[in-house]
């Protein structure tokens, strides 16, 4: 009996996962970096085969798609229904004309995407595949930089490769998608050029900086400013007070440069969507929107699920690290996770995507903290460090699940043939 395309992808799917333990295993042997692009491939196949699932998904992977499909006819004029023949209300994003629910460059993005490779999921998905992917290496560099550690700088890349919550963003099949999936990316850019920075103050890295973060501005709003406090947390005392004051307004003049036309153009063009988008987005810190609540320990709650189950060990471990040993790079990765987790914890609307601005941090705080306590026991260590990996992978499984098929895949196959032999018929 032949195999299903279902079992084939399950092989290679598996196969990914297998190369990227094997090169961890491997890179604990020997030291070199060619682990890493075994783990940066791996993390690549691991993104690609979900992403050619044949239909677009719900939430909200639906409304992006379509946008930025309807960009080909005005790239400054985003719209859900491009000819709408009924009235709408301007303030449903789920059902308007002007859409303007997300700021414009994942969009943009994905719109390029679509006129490189046709009108497709998969062109869709693929710029999201990418970035995500740079991000590994991102990861790896960053931990490098911070902590000189190449095992740890590994291990930190290859537990961003194989989450399973990044991966499913990254492919459209959870709320924010590729939204969320590339606001990771330059705001992990952003902090990649402050490392650089703080080893090197080179004016074009700071300038690299502010473009970084203007262009995080237009995927995902003012999320992004959260990179400056680390900026000003990792070089307060390595530059003078008025050079570090200068060198934050100059990023945060390059990003409004870049984030700010957008904003006046919306503004004079669709007043009435943009004043009330720039609302409902405020509202998000009173009151619990579209029914996304929950208690202020929601988010680490939900750690667990994200992250792996142990997560907290490494969350307390470092608390106790930076406490300890005064480090600026300690106090830099746990402000990383900090001020996200505490400002979404603060904020009525819940969801579980806010915090994956952190996702690079938590993974280089559990490498860090598996290499502690392999060197402190290196028995038990060991074992609990096998634990860490084995949740990781367990829920990596669990969220790409390479062997499941789609139950209702066959019936909207069946459907959309029907729908285009109908239009194929000649109207009466």
């Amino acid at each position: 009996m032949p195999l299903s395309w279902t079992s084939i992808n399950g092989l290679f799917l598996s196969l990914a996962l297998l190369s990227a333990i094997l090169a961890l295993v491997w890179q604990y042997k020997r030291v070199n970096q060619f682990s890493l692009w075994i783990i940066i491939l791996a993390g690549f196949t691991l993104r690609i085969i979900p992403a050619q699932d044949a239909f677009l998904h719900e939430w909200d992977e639906r409304f992006h798609a379509l946008v930025a499909k309807n960009m080909g006819k005005n790239l400054l004029a985003p719209s859900l229904y491009q000819h709408p023949v009924l009235d709408y209300n301007y303030q449903n994003w789920t059902a308007n004309h002007i859409w303007l629910h997300k700021q414009p460059l994942s969009l943009w993005i994905m719109h390029v995407s679509l006129q490189c490779f046709g009108l497709n999921a998969l062109a869709v998905r693929l710029p999201s595949v990418i970035l995500s992917v740079c991000c590994i290496w991102f990861t790896f560099l960053i931990c490098k930089l911070l902590f000189k550690d190449q095992k740890a700088a590994i291990l930190a890349a290859f537990l961003q490769a194989i989450n399973g919550f990044l991966i499913e963003n990254a492919v459209g099949r959870i709320p924010t998608d590729h939204v969320d999936a590339q606001f990771l990316f330059f705001t992990e850019l952003s902090v990649l050029l402050i490392c650089l920075y703080a080893k090197q103050a080179k004016f074009w890295l700071l300038m690299g900086i502010g473009i970084a973060l203007g262009l995080s501005i237009l995927t995902k709003w003012l999320t992004g400013l959260f990179v400056l406090p680390l900026f000003g947390l990792l070089l307060w005392r390595s530059q003078a007070m008025g050079k570090l004051v200068f060198s934050g307004a100059l990023i945060g003049m390059v990003a409004t440069l870049l984030a700010l036309p957008w904003q006046l153009y919306i503004l004079k063009h669709f007043p009435q969507e943009a004043l009330w988008e720039y609302n409902y987005n405020s509202r998000h810190l009173f009151e619990a929107i579209e029914g996304h609540d929950g208690e202020w320990y929601y988010h680490l709650l939900k750690a667990r699920m994200i992250w792996n189950e142990l997560v907290y060990l490494p969350f307390l471990w470092l608390l106790y690290e930076a406490w300890r040993s005064k480090n600026r790079a300690h106090y830099f990765l746990l402000a990383w996770i900090l001020i996200p987790y505490l400002f979404f914890s603060m904020v009525p609307t819940k969801m579980t995507g806010y915090i994956i601005i952190c996702a690079p941090a938590v993974f280089i705080a559990m490498a860090l903290f598996i290499q502690k306590i392999v060197s402190y026991s290196p028995n038990w260590g060991k074992v609990l460090a096998v634990l860490m990996l084995g949740l990781s992978i367990r829920y990596c499984i669990e969220r790409i699940k390479p062997f499941e098929v789609d139950p209702t895949q066959q019936d909207k196959l069946e459907l959309v043939q029907k729908l285009r032999l109908t239009l194929q018929m000649p109207i009466p």
